[in-house]
């Protein structure tokens, strides 16, 4: 082998063990986080209300998107959609 392939190859074996010592470091930290739920159910409950708050905000934030599109032009239901900026390119059809 030539002495720059050697050399490529060399690298490429540093960035490998590099990227699989990460890989592991990643699954001790989860592994961690995974314990540390078990031992303590509390921080799931944290987590999951947490969770729940954020989906909660979110959907607000979609319903209020969803609200403020129905009163735009194109946005009415019946309404294809066609004088929507948005959906100039796109063809609605209905279904039942």
């Amino acid at each position: 082998m030539s002495q720059p392939r050697e050399e490529s190859a060399r690298q490429a074996l540093e960035h490998l063990q590099r990227a699989v010592l990460e890989t592991i470091a990643a699954a001790r930290s989860a592994l961690d986080v995974a314990e540390e739920l078990v031992r303590d159910p509390a921080h799931l409950a944290g987590l999951a209300a947490a969770m729940a708050t954020i989906a909660d905000a979110v959907g607000g934030i979609m319903n209020d998107a969803m609200t403020a599109r129905r009163h735009e032009p194109g946005g009415r239901p019946g309404d294809n959609g066609a004088n929507h900026r948005a959906d100039r390119n796109v063809e609605h059809i209905s279904v039942g």
